[in-house]
């Protein structure tokens, strides 16, 4: 649940950024974020492979880390303001995140008998919307209290923001570590 509350808004926050403190127009930030979108498809494709190869366990601390650096990467890449960077670092942010998203979710539902799918999707659905409100009350809070400060080296509220998410998001894989290598093994055909 953690790591859902500290990247289920960066999108959001990211495109207010991209609008409001670089002055990028809203066509511009559309094509940005659809590589976002991108990257969540393509990690579909690569998925199933990568859960056989790896396990969960490494999957979901491996997705965890390359999304960190993806958010910390989106945060040094202000100061260039290219498009192009951007929109390649949103695509790696979108892969990473969905990756991290859909094994999550398949763990999730894992457990789930015929008798508790319906009671247990709704649980995890619910845990998911709180998540995102959860995640875009506090990061707007945050990028206001950041705002409050004069904050070294020309670094903006933003890219404070991008900063915390990106430090605190690996603590994550102290949890993922927990799991026994071969949790889950059996929900992945051809294992």
């Amino acid at each position: 649940m953690l790591s859902r509350i500290l990247i289920s808004s960066t999108p959001v926050v990211l495109s207010t950024m991209l609008q409001t403190k670089l002055g990028f127009d809203s066509m511009v930030v559309s094509m940005i974020m659809l590589s976002f979108s991108m990257g969540f498809v393509f990690s579909k494709l690569m998925l199933e492979k990568l859960l056989q190869g790896l396990g969960f366990r490494y999957v979901l601390m491996l997705s965890t880390v390359l999304t960190a650096i993806s958010i910390m990467l989106l945060c040094l890449s202000m100061a260039e303001k290219s498009i192009f960077t951007f929109a390649v670092l949103n695509f790696m942010f979108g892969w990473c995140s969905s990756t991290l998203y859909s094994s999550l979710n398949i763990l999730a539902f894992s457990d789930l008998t015929d008798d508790t799918y319906n009671s247990g999707n709704s649980v995890i659905t619910v845990a998911q919307l709180m998540s995102i409100a959860v995640s875009t009350s506090l990061s707007f809070l945050l990028l206001r209290f950041f705002s409050a400060y004069e904050i070294p080296l020309g670094v903006s509220n933003y890219g404070v923001f991008f900063l915390v998410v990106a430090v605190i998001l690996p603590s994550c894989c102290f949890f993922f570590n927990r799991l026994n290598q071969k949790d889950g093994r059996y929900l992945i055909q051809g294992s």
